[in-house]
């Protein structure tokens, strides 16, 4: 209660002295009593704003949209995350403490912090559906409009927090991108509640933004960069960095030794989710588009007008300076991706609805009713309170007429989330399909289709992540591999190579192949052992799979 009630004070109550009828206060005894006992009315606004942002967002998942459809062809990596939640559940801590699961060899690409949380709430509810990703997502971003509320008021005014706080609850975008399942609330919700804690819990700064980190790869530069900027304070105790570092470094470490011993790089969802973006390692495209070639100059301006907002924070540290660092240092980074690297080519027209803008739109727009609420009114009573209203007044305004005209956004966002719908309505289908023709045992399954296996395991509450990926199995190994590189068959040793297939089935215990179009060598597989293979069919609709009972007794 104390961690929670501290949110709700100003960070500089503990370092600074007030007057008070004439005679100096320790504003430790102060602010240690404010801690206690907050203002009623604070607890009640933030409940409001809450409740306000939850009950947007719940309207989106329940009466605009599907519960189960998480954005499916749009927002895909909804349905991998969840596939890696659930084989972690299933599969991986069965194993080895901490091992996450996945078919296709991404589990520890966004991180540590979600699978482990959403595996363990799949546990509390005795359910794997897909609308625990997407709750939990909404829960961190309704908090991300508390801490909003609370951090606008602890450096503006309570104008210009609750102003922010209720643009962030009824923003489209926001909405939009809470309610598919996204990461960015879970990572933006953890740094600014980071900051709400500085410096009163530096101990819990330093724990959340290393859980931020966990979350989200951007959040290892930008807890860094905050951490840097706590250290050059110079009204904090050298007792609080040390323990927002040791706090920080602890947690780092240990999920760097985790990444380290899973997957051989410390730094791996950084790696790939970054500085493997930003070399275009992930991209297939040879040149940019018409499109990119029109946006790029705008990302590029993006960038260079954010630095002097960046340097500014740094030299001047107003009292909200690791709130504005996070903000400008965000629309940095961002123009800096999009604008200045490879991840360009990946860069289409609808860009702008989705989870990279989220929290650039929201700093923004804050920035904007703080400067007009807040900074200027207070800049001006000293000159013109009349003058200082009115601007207040204009700043009021303002804030309505965005949250007002921000609206129009929904148009464009609810016609391509429903665009959508008919990709969710045959993914089901087939999923369905496959759960009618499974029996029991493994599936040998591809490794890319992750949203049927989802349907797949609505309908087999018995299937406990009995499945095993194609990228993993005989032919992804020698010699196997070296036929490939080689262009030679596959098949053109079988006399000599084919018990390792049957010995990996076998250890497998493989009971259905699937077998997606594109893969004729399990096709030419089955025909050269037919005692092996029976036919159970076809699934369609969502990609086309052949399908075949595999009688791993007779081997």
């Amino acid at each position: 209660m104390a961690l929670l009630s501290g949110f709700l004070n100003d960070e500089h109550l503990l370092n600074e002295e007030k007057k008070v009828d004439g005679s100096q206060v320790s504003s430790t005894a102060t602010s240690s009593m404010a801690a206690i006992h907050p203002p009623w009315w604070m607890w009640m606004l933030c409940f409001l704003v809450f409740s306000l942002a939850l009950a947007a967002r719940l309207y989106f998942i329940y009466h605009v949209g599907n519960p189960e459809n998480a954005g499916l062809g749009w927002y895909g990596d909804t349905y991998h995350r969840w596939q890696i939640a659930y084989l972690s559940k299933e599969v991986g801590f069965g194993k080895s403490f901490l091992r996450l699961w996945d078919l296709k060899g991404m589990e520890y690409f966004w991180g540590i912090f979600h699978p482990i949380l959403t595996s363990f709430l799949f546990s509390i509810f005795g359910s794997t559906n897909i609308l625990i990703i997407r709750l939990t997502s909404v829960f961190f971003g309704c908090l991300t409009c508390v801490w909003l509320f609370i951090l606008g008021n602890r450096y503006f005014n309570i104008g210009a927090g609750l102003a922010l706080g209720v643009f962030a609850a009824l923003f489209p975008v926001a909405i939009f991108n809470d309610a598919t399942g996204s990461l960015e609330p879970i990572g933006i919700s953890l740094m600014l509640a980071g900051i709400c804690c500085w410096p009163n819990f530096s101990w819990a700064t330093g724990i959340l933004w290393a859980l931020a980190a966990m979350s989200r790869a951007e959040a290892w530069i930008f807890s860094a960069g905050l951490i840097f900027a706590c250290l050059l304070a110079r009204q904090v105790s050298g007792g609080k960095k040390i323990a927002l570092l040791v706090g920080w470094m602890v947690m780092m470490g240990l999920y760097m030794k985790i990444l380290l011993d899973r997957t051989g790089n410390p730094i791996y969802p950084f790696w790939w989710n970054f500085l493997a973006n930003a070399k275009g390692e992930w991209e297939n495209a040879q040149g940019i588009t018409p499109f990119q070639i029109k946006v790029r100059p705008y990302y590029i301006a993006a960038f260079i007008a954010s630095l002097p907002f960046l340097i500014y924070a740094v030299i001047a540290r107003p009292k909200s300076y690791l709130l504005t660092l996070l903000g400008w240092g965000n629309i940095a980074f961002v123009g800096m991706m999009m604008g200045l690297t490879s991840y360009l080519k990946s860069v289409v027209p609808y860009f702008w609805m989705i989870r990279f803008f989220v929290w650039p739109y929201i700093f923004a727009a804050g920035w904007l009713m703080w400067s007009f609420i807040g900074v200027l009114p207070k800049w001006l009573r000293s000159r013109s309170l009349i003058f200082s209203k009115i601007v207040a007044g204009f700043g009021v305004v303002l804030a309505v007429c965005l949250c007002v005209f921000s609206q129009i956004m929904w148009r464009p966002i609810i016609k391509n989330y429903l665009e959508t719908q008919p990709n969710w309505q045959k993914a089901s289908a087939a999923g369905k399909a496959i759960a009618d023709i499974y029996q029991d045992g493994v599936i040998w399954y591809p490794e890319s289709s992750t949203e049927l296996l989802y349907f797949a395991a609505q309908a087999l509450p018995n299937l406990s992540g009995r499945v095993v990926s194609q990228m993993y199995d005989s032919f992804a190994y020698p010699p196997f591999t070296e036929y490939k590189e080689n262009g030679l068959d596959l098949f053109g040793n079988w006399e000599k190579d084919r018990h390792l297939v049957l010995e990996w089935i076998k250890k497998e215990q493989v009971s259905l192949l699937l077998v997606p179009a594109g893969r004729d060598y399990y096709l030419k597989l089955v025909s050269l052992e037919p005692w092996l293979f029976s036919s159970a069919g076809s699934v369609s609709g969502y990609g086309t799979f052949s399908a075949y009972y595999v009688n791993r007794d007779k081997i």
